[in-house]
Parts: structure tokens; sequence; C-alpha cells
């Protein structure tokens, strides 16, 4: 690398998403030549993700070191303990201190740009821009210091927090494209102009097309491979850019926080839960009649009014009495029905055991001759999650056992649908429907003077990567974290020096969302196909 004076120790930069499978055809084609660069001067391997791999929990495991049940963050929205509803996740409901704060308690300066998670902006010694999933806006509250909005305007005017754009049904992918060169050039601004010790920009672009244009061929849009290329091209330029304005000095690590794929298989979660009698719902009639009340409620709101809890639509119709588990997001991860815990609980305590066996048995049992091929992997709490805030996380996940399986977000229309749809059937239930699914192998790649030219990184998971960014920072590894340092693809192998620390955290703001504000992230979930 060769670059600037001021350029930072450590760049970290997350492609959302990303996956071998798609950039090594690209690359072999000779699409992505500064990702080729990277990869012969460097070093890689997968990344394990988090199980689920949803975007949340695993970008807040890359940058805390710990799992979710240590940081407890799980997914887009923070379960208000003794209740059904949700609240939008905010920075200040991650637990323990990121990467950021660690580097920042060592006089070390950081620059934050597009990371989920961080709404409103963290008040670090650098500065950030929250991530653009959960930052509603450009608002002040995506930005530290504040007064950095008026800078950033400057340079990119149409600056937006939108990332999939629709009009009239159909994706806008010239917006789209638009919107991620925006963000790029954000990031090279702020790289160029704001001298930091260690800078983290995510791209999201990647996971957002991928979700719509990497497909089954059965259902693939005629302008996929176009579209998915460009978006790579896209970030590769970038990454050549910053290896230009990078010193020699500089390590540079590119990750992502899962993989993807095409969906192979829908999965109409309320249905399959019906169908194996752990549910029970409300008529049709009284359900379309809840539905008018809400959207009554919803509109005599006081605008700018604090957002309610959030109900999730595979909720809003269940029969609480008759309902021994319930998901509160679009994926198959349950919490029981547990009497003493839930407000409507009909599972007793000292039952809770023997019924979390009795469902993980019949979720394992499970198959459906639209895919001879997918029975579900089911785990357990405890099998999952470990430390303080584990109560917050559901009782059980599944996925299907080769990951492409994905969960229809509930929609009125899919009540008369089947528990399980070929890709045929569900866009022809759908035309919008979300055709890429997350992976639990995402990529790895390092490369400048710590890393090691050429090594294959083997059983790398995403908490493992603080205690390796933070030893290749030459600082401590505390010893709450549960990830260790990747000795496979740092030089200096044998660096693992541990520290006492506390992982509670400080000077947190606790700004939250206004009704409008909560309403323009939760439609904005709804184009990702998270709600």
């Amino acid at each position: 690398m060769s670059g600037a004076e001021a350029s930072p120790r450590l760049i970290v930069i997350g492609l959302d998403g990303a996956d071998w499978n798609i950039i090594s055809p690209l690359v072999e084609q000779g699409a992505l030549p500064n990702l080729q660069r990277l990869i012969r001067d460097g070093c890689r391997g997968e990344l394990q993700s988090t199980f689920p791999p949803h975007t949340p929990c695993a970008w807040s495991t890359i940058f805390t070191g710990v799992n979710p049940g240590k940081h407890g963050l799980f997914t887009f929205h923070t379960i208000v303990p003794g209740t059904y509803t949700w609240q939008l996740t905010r920075s200040s409901d991650r637990k323990v201190r990121a990467l950021w704060e660690i580097a920042n308690d060592h006089g070390l300066r950081v620059g934050a740009v597009n990371v989920p998670m961080t709404w409103p902006a963290e008040q670090i010694d650098g500065y950030m821009v929250s991530g653009m999933i959960g930052a509603p806006a450009v608002t002040p509250n995506a930005f530290w210091p504040r007064d950095i909005r008026d800078e950033v305007l400057g340079v990119v005017p149409d600056l937006s927090m939108e990332i999939v754009a629709r009009r009239d049904g159909h994706y806008r992918v010239d917006k789209m494209q638009r919107t991620m060169d925006r963000r790029l050039a954000l990031i090279r601004e702020l790289l160029t102009t704001r001298p930091v010790d260690l800078f983290i920009a995510v791209i999201t672009y990647t996971d957002a097309v991928q979700h719509h244009w990497l497909a089954d061929p059965s259902i693939r849009p005629a302008n996929a491979d176009e579209v998915l290329r460009d978006t790579y091209v896209r970030a590769d330029r970038l990454l050549g850019e910053i290896t230009q304005l990078a010193g020699d000095d500089t390590d540079l690590l590119v990750l992502s926080d899962h993989g993807s794929g095409p969906v192979n298989l829908y999965m109409n979660l309320p249905r399959l839960l019906e169908d194996l009698g752990l549910i029970d719902r409300v008529s049709e009639v009284a359900f379309f009649l809840n539905r008018l009340r809400r959207g009554i409620a919803r509109r005599l709101r006081t605008p700018g009014a604090a957002p309610r809890g959030i109900i999730s639509p595979i909720t809003r119709d269940l029969r609480w009495e008759r309902s021994r588990v319930y998901s509160m997001i679009t994926h198959l991860s349950l919490r029981l029905n547990l009497a003493g815990r839930e407000p409507k609980g009909i599972i007793p305590a000292d039952g809770a055991e023997q019924a979390l066996e009795e469902i993980v048995q019949t979720l394992r049992e499970v198959r459906t001759s639209k895919a001879p091929w997918a029975h579900f992997d089911v785990r357990t709490r405890e099998e999952l999650f470990d430390g303080e805030w584990a109560h917050l996380m559901p009782d059980l996940c599944a996925m299907t056992t080769d990951g492409q399986t994905l969960t229809l977000p509930p929609r009125p229309y899919l009540r008369s649908q089947p528990a399980f749809l070929t890709p045929e059937e569900a866009v022809a239930v759908d035309p919008d429907i979300v055709r890429g699914t997350h992976r639990l192998e995402g990529i790895l790649l390092g490369t400048g003077p710590s890393f090691k030219a050429g090594a294959e990184v083997v059983g790398a998971s995403l908490q493992d990567i603080t205690p390796t960014l933070l030893q290749v920072l030459g600082l401590a590894v505390p010893s709450y974290m549960d990830g260790r340092p990747l000795a496979d693809m740092l030089r200096d192998g044998d660096v693992s020096v541990t520290a006492e620390a506390s992982a509670e955290r400080s000077d947190v703001s606790e700004d939250g969302y206004s009704e409008d504000e909560a309403t323009l992230v939760e439609n904005r979930l709804k184009d990702l196909g998270y709600m």
C-alpha cells in the first residue's frame, strides 16, 4: 500500500452479506481487480456467522467480541420484558463496549461510517455516521459530532438513508446505484479529510441487492447478473481507492457478517406452527377487523409522538390461551408462551424444559415434499447464548440445514397458503418477494504488515474479529470476550495478551425514535423482507 501521511493504522471494511460463491467467479472473470490483488497479497478464509445469521446480532458480535447473550442484541427490535411487544433497537441497547469505545480508552481516534445498529450516533473520540438500516433520516442524531452533518451534506448534498428504492411496485436499480455511490463518496470524503487511527465502514448495498437479485434460477430476474456484478464492481472500486489512500503501514481487513444465497424454499411460519399444533389463530373475519382497528388507531396518533411497542404481525392474530409458542420476527426463532414471564403464558415454569424438548423434536421431524433435502437444525437458547442478557434471546432458533429457506414476512394473503412454497409458488403469490437469503459462511480477508500473506484462515467466527483487531492495534484483549485472536492470519501468531476490563458502557445517549421515525425504519425493514 502507498498513501497519505495521516492514513489510519487500521481500516476495516464490511461488505454486508458478501459471499465467496459470488466473489470468486467475478474475480476469475477479472471484474474485481482490487479484490483480486488483496487476495493475492493477503490472507483469506470463511467467517462463521451467528446462528441464525441476522444482521443486527452479527455486526454487534463482530464489533464487541461477545455472543448476543452478552451484548443483548438479536434483531432490529428489542423485546419489552413482560409483554408481547418489541421496540426498535437503538445503539444504547447494546450492553457492552464496542471496538471503537475500547480503542478510545487507549487514546486512539476512531471514524465509523454506516455500521448497523449505531443509531443514534455514539459520542466517540473521532466521528460516527449511523448505519442506514436504523437511522430514519439524515438528521443530527445520525452524526457525531453533530456539526459533521453540515460538512457531510456540503460534499454529498443528496445523501440518503434509503436502501431499497421502490416505485409503483418496482425496484429502482438506477436510484439504488446512485444512493450507493453517495455512500461511497461519503466514505472517501471522511477517510481523506478526518485523520483517525482506526477507520470502520460498512457497505450495506451488497446485502440489499442480493435480497432481491440473488435468486433461484426458476425466479431469477432477467437483469440479475448485471445488477449483482455492478454492485460488487462499485464496492471493488472503493477498495481500490482506499488502498491508494492508505499508507504502507496500514492494515486492511475486509469481512462480511454472513454469506448469501438464493432462496430454494419459502416457509409460511404461522401456518407451519398452526399445522404443528403449536399456535391457534383467530378467524379471518376477526383478523381483518383487528387490522382495520389498528389502521384507524395509527391515523389518530399525534404526529411526532413517541412510538408504541411494536406488535409483530406474526403474533397479532394469536389466541394466546391456546398458543404454546410465538415468534416476534420473520425467522424461526421462538419463545415459549411461559406462565410468569409472558402476560398470557400457558406453559408452567416447571414444565418449560419438557415443553422445549417436545417442540425441538417436533421441528426436527418436519419434512416437506417440496424440498425433500430440507430439515431443521434446531438449537436451544442454552446452546447458542450465554450471558447476562440471554433472557432477551429466543428459547430456540432453527434453520434448514442447507441454510437457504426463507421465512416469508407475514401478510394477510398468506393465511390461505400452505406451510411451504416453492420459489415459483411464492412469486406467484407475491411478485415482489425477497429472493435471496443469508448463509452462515461469510468472507474474511486481511492484508498489510500485520497479516500473513497467502495464509488460509480456518475456523474463524464473528466473535474472533474484535480480539484480532485489538491485537493488530497492539492492545490487550479484555478477558470477558468470547472470541480469540486469529493467530492463523497474523504475522506474529503468538501475541495473545488478555487483561481484566469492564464491559460496561458510559455516556450512552438515550435518544429514541419518534412515531414518524419509527414508521420510516419499519417500512425500510419491510422492503428488505425483515418485517
